[in-house]
């Protein structure tokens, strides 16, 4: 998997891998993948797996968020590269979509399943502007162009 190699390696929109355009669906292989993500200095993304780094395209966010579960006033993510608290202040609304910044500063887009896990507690505080209700403290979430990550 060294950057030598001319296969190219992406990941589109809903976390699906794929080389060449073939589909990579071992779990194994995705899940290592998923955990291997890494930013490049000079911007995208690459996998660094032991001693390979290999260049990889990203079609939206490196990371997905699969499901989500309330302990407490805390919220635990489901990421595709494993499990961590969502920090509140880092969630916002690009489109329709939520996004948030995971502990490793890569950017997780929430599956429809993990979207959809919060609606009971967004709320609408002033029209056209929501915001997450945890523990009664509600949290802003911003909006960005959909053009911004």
């Amino acid at each position: 998997m060294s950057a030598r190699m001319s296969s190219a390696i992406t990941l589109d929109r809903e976390g699906a891998w794929r080389c060449d355009g073939v589909p990579i669906t071992h779990p194994r292989v995705t899940a290592l993948f998923d955990r291997s993500i890494e930013r490049r200095p000079e911007g995208g993304y690459l996998l660094h797996i032991g001693e390979e780094r290999c260049p990889i395209a990203v079609e939206d966010a490196p990371v997905q968020v699969r499901s989500l579960k309330l302990e407490g006033e805390r919220l635990m993510l489901a990421l595709s590269s494993g499990e961590e608290p969502l920090s509140l202040a880092t969630l916002r609304l690009r489109g329709d979509t939520l996004y948030c910044t995971t502990a490793r500063g890569l950017t997780a887009r929430f599956s429809r399943q993990a979207q959809g896990a919060l609606a009971p507690l967004l709320e609408e505080p002033t029209p056209g502007h929501f915001a997450l209700g945890v523990g009664g403290t509600l949290f802003p979430i911003s909006s960005t162009p959909n053009d911004e990550q």
